[in-house]
């Protein structure tokens, strides 16, 4: 079995040219803080190429790959996942966006990681909010209620699948007992996301495109 899973690459608009995609692990626990060669393996496993002049692997508590969504137990409904950001120095040739499947198996593993440094010790991590939507104009509207509601929340963009377009939210970092206690910032931007259609867990987006 592979050891993680990346997620929707995804070029985002503007210069300079910047590549996002998210990983989670799948039967290895081998990601920590991302070095410069780990970084350019996994593009190079999606495509991408060219040289890398800015980077980061940021960690994060995230609800959407929750493998079951209706979960109780606070650390089964947020497992951690990690998005990678990366600025390029001209605009990538072979992207690979994974629109099939959405993801991909990856041997890699992240040599910054180790039995002193392993991020599931850690106390705390940044939450991580993601809503999938059928157009452009449903994810601007909640971007809008979002903004307005939680002003302190940074915002990005991507596309599950390579064709929904997905807004991602991120909260900050916050320590176990936030999320313990609900994570309240995090079910408002979830709670918004679907009043504009979203779904909020890869298991409901799967259902969509599969049906």
């Amino acid at each position: 079995m592979s050891a993680h899973w990346i997620w929707y690459p995804t070029l985002q608009p503007g210069t300079p040219p910047r590549v996002t995609l998210l990983m989670t692990w799948r039967e290895g626990y081998y990601l920590a803080d991302g070095s410069d060669a780990f970084v350019r393996a996994v593009l190079s496993e999606v495509g991408v190429r060219e040289a890398v002049t800015r980077w980061s692997f940021q960690r994060y508590r995230c609800s959407y790959f929750s493998p079951d969504p209706e979960e109780t137990s606070w650390d089964d409904l947020w497992p951690l996942a990690w998005k990678l950001s990366a600025e390029l120095a001209e605009p990538p040739s072979g992207l690979q966006v994974l629109r099939e499947d959405g993801r991909r198996e990856t041997e890699l593993t992240d040599d910054t990681w180790s039995a002193q440094n392993n991020p599931m010790y850690a106390r705390s991590a940044r939450c991580l909010v993601l809503g999938d939507f059928e157009d452009a104009a449903a994810l601007r509207a909640a971007r809008a209620d979002i903004t307005a509601a939680l002003p302190a929340a940074t915002l990005d963009q991507g596309f599950a699948f390579a064709r929904l377009p997905q807004l991602q939210v991120d909260l900050g970092e916050h320590d176990d007992p936030w999320y313990q206690a609900g994570a309240p910032e995090a079910r408002v931007a979830r709670e918004l996301c679907q009043k504009h259609g979203a779904s909020v867990f890869f298991e409901h987006t799967l259902g969509r495109v599969v049906t």
